[in-house]
């Protein structure tokens, strides 16, 4: 089972966390609960791609936008930090729909 990132759309005014992105569909890096970097962090070791579900927004529909390896993940003051590297836009819908507040799940990888 593949990790999957749960991301508000960057322009969307309600951010419960700290994105960067390159453009709209790659994503640089992350602020997340630590739970969710230490999970982004054994994706590192494992060397495994993680894929970024943005939410939908303005009308926009959800979108599995991008996958990425982990560059880095860590820990300041109880607050995760994530950054990325290798970022292939993908345009995929996803399978799963996440809970709102929900930021991450498992599931099968898309094709």
């Amino acid at each position: 089972m593949a990790l999957f990132l749960v991301v508000h759309h960057r322009r969307d005014r309600e951010q419960p966390w700290v994105n960067h992105w390159d453009g709209n569909d790659r994503l640089r890096a992350i602020t997340t609960t630590a739970e969710v970097a230490a999970r982004c962090g054994q994706a590192k070791h494992k060397a495994e791609r993680v894929y970024v579900h943005r939410c939908g927004w303005a009308g926009g529909e959800p979108v599995v936008c991008c996958s990425v390896l982990v560059r880095e993940a860590g820990r300041d003051d109880g607050i995760g930090w994530v950054r990325f590297t290798e970022q292939m836009a993908l345009q995929a819908e996803p399978t799963v729909h996440p809970d709102h507040g929900q930021n991450s799940y498992e599931a099968e990888a898309p094709p």
